[in-house]
């Protein structure tokens, strides 16, 4: 568990203020409050990654603490990689296409 100089668990308003804002000023940015910056975009972030490194929805709502999977993919389904061909590959292994003859 990350945890801070006293050795407690970071919450998002202790991340904020003592980590994130800083950083913002560090890099002359302006911070924006409530969910724009600071730890909820920091769990997107998480989120978003971890999708496109093909953990599944079940284990993301764990790594999040969710209850829920249906809430975790309601949330972020917009982030899932979408891949038409590999459909398409999944569908043609279960039903190989006919070669068709030339006219």
């Amino acid at each position: 568990m990350l945890t801070n100089n006293k050795d407690w668990a970071w919450i998002g308003s202790m991340f904020n203020s003592d980590q994130w804002q800083p950083a913002f000023a560090n890099a002359g940015l302006d911070f924006v409050t409530g969910d724009e910056d600071g730890m909820h975009q920091m769990r997107h972030l998480f989120a978003s990654y971890m999708l496109t490194q093909g953990v599944s929805i079940k284990e993301l709502a764990a790594y999040l603490g969710h209850t829920s999977e249906a809430f975790t993919l309601k949330t972020y389904v917009h982030l899932m990689p979408s891949s038409h061909q590999r459909a398409r590959l999944a569908a043609n292994l279960m039903f190989p296409p006919r070669a068709t003859q030339a006219a």
